[in-house]
């Protein structure tokens, strides 16, 4: 995340999609879940709507299996962001 936060996006891309592979091996859901939120920051700051929405929701998915409803919250007011900029107010 720190990598999104100071506009690297490359670099934050590139650890996530370690981070990813990490967790899929090791079979970590919370792994799991972190890694592809980042990747979705990414694609969001990147302007790619779609797919920082499929990688959002893919995140809740996994926060919702692990009944974790803080980050179900945080995950819901992402996509709720991305919805909001562009112009989706329902």
């Amino acid at each position: 995340e720190v990598a999104v936060m100071m506009g690297d996006l490359d670099l934050a891309a590139t650890h996530a999609h370690h981070a990813l592979t990490i967790s899929q091996l090791r079979d970590e859901a919370r792994g799991h879940a972190c890694s592809l939120n980042v990747i979705a920051m990414v694609e969001e700051n990147r302007g790619n709507w779609g797919r920082a929405t499929e990688l959002y929701e893919s995140t809740l998915e996994v926060w919702r299996r692990l009944d974790e409803p803080i980050a179900v919250g945080t995950s819901l007011a992402l996509l709720g962001g991305i919805a909001y900029a562009q112009g989706q107010l329902d």
